[in-house]
């Protein structure tokens, strides 16, 4: 009960400053110089030592298969209580056929009045999948009691920019299309993601708006997410604070962006960095929730974009995790308490704004 009350306040706050909370700890620990990295170096070894600092000599594949053991060996377990089956789905406007992996709360309620999410796996653009996710996945859709829709979009180098983008769409359409066969409600379907995720969540929402508001996406749910290629912007200071790190810093983002594009003329492209979509653009999205990490190198990113949805009289409650890095989201079994607040958030929100709460 506690936790709607703060949620509701998050979400009618006149600003985002007002609308962050800070969920886990609020002591200022650092060292008598100021120095971030001296503070942050316990919590960054930790997780350096559980994942592995990020070797960039290391092939796509490499990286893909340490990112997969990490999660197996962190990740936790799955939630109790809900199923998943994958389908195969047609791709965006003559793309390949895509898979997706459709998780159920189980056992199921007798009404067919349940929300949807439509959910894009982090991992950099490049390395991740629904499998390795699966674990993260299950707890959101116990916290919310929703149906989620895992997206096994197609990953970089193999697949540039917007090929990710298009089949985040292509999942957000056929889940409005096939709403009453997926028991789902098709006004009250929205986008979620975490990291990477987070970016082609906002993408596709933008898609549906250039599309006609085709189809209508009911909230965003986004876990430290990116929303700029342009790391120079001085908006985004958590950029630069936090390059050393080597779990995802600057020279890691700089790597992954490579992978990612074609040419660097579509950095700014608001299907890659949604936060220079226009205004008019922007206005049009849906209310929501974003979470970020203090220590993270994405943490301005999703602080500046529930400003700018603010701005825009947009709904946005804004969380954020204190003492963390990127990504504790993936390390169930390491930071259990504030996965859990995490999950516990998102749920609340997302049911709040479907009118399920």
């Amino acid at each position: 009960m506690l936790l709607q009350v703060l949620i509701r306040i998050a979400l009618l706050a006149a600003s985002p400053r007002a609308a962050s909370a800070w969920i886990v700890g609020n002591t200022d620990m650092r060292t008598d110089d100021g120095s971030i990295a001296n503070y942050m170096s316990p919590v960054a070894d930790f997780v350096n030592t559980a994942s592995g600092p990020f070797n960039l000599t290391e092939s796509v594949e490499d990286h893909r298969n340490s990112l997969a053991n990490s999660v197996a060996q962190f990740g936790g377990t799955p939630a109790p209580g809900v199923s998943w089956r994958d389908e195969l789905i047609p791709g965006y406007n003559g793309d390949p056929a895509l898979s997706v992996r459709i998780y159920r709360p189980w056992p199921p309620r007798a009404h067919n009045d349940l929300p949807a999410v439509v959910y894009a796996h982090g991992g950099a653009w490049a390395l991740s999948n629904v499998s390795v996710h699966n674990t993260q996945v299950t707890h959101l859709v116990k916290a919310c009691h929703c149906v989620h829709v895992s997206v096994e979009y197609r990953l970089a180098p193999e697949s540039k920019f917007p090929g990710a983008v298009r089949d985040v769409y292509a999942a957000l359409v056929w889940t409005y299309e096939h709403a009453s066969e997926l028991n789902v409600r098709a006004d009250a379907i929205g986008v979620g993601g975490d990291s990477s995720g987070g970016n082609l969540a906002v993408a596709a929402a933008i898609m549906a708006l250039r599309a006609g508001a085709y189809p209508p996406v009911r909230f965003q749910a986004l876990i430290y997410p990116a929303v700029t290629f342009l790391y120079d912007d001085p908006a985004f200071p958590s950029i630069t604070e936090f390059a050393f790190l080597q779990t995802y810093g600057l020279d890691q983002m700089l790597y992954f962006r490579d992978l990612y594009f074609e040419s660097p003329a579509d950095y700014g492209d608001p299907l890659a960095s949604p936060y220079y979509a226009e205004d008019s653009v922007l206005e049009l999205l849906p209310p929501g929730l974003v979470v970020t990490a203090e220590f993270d190198t994405l943490r301005d990113e999703g602080t500046a974009w529930a400003a700018k949805m603010s701005e825009l009289g947009i709904a946005m409650a804004a969380w954020r995790v204190m003492h963390l890095i990127h990504p504790f989201y993936i390390m169930r079994s390491i930071f259990p308490l504030e996965v859990s607040w995490v999950d516990a958030v998102y749920g609340e929100t997302v049911n709040m704004l479907c009118g399920t709460a």
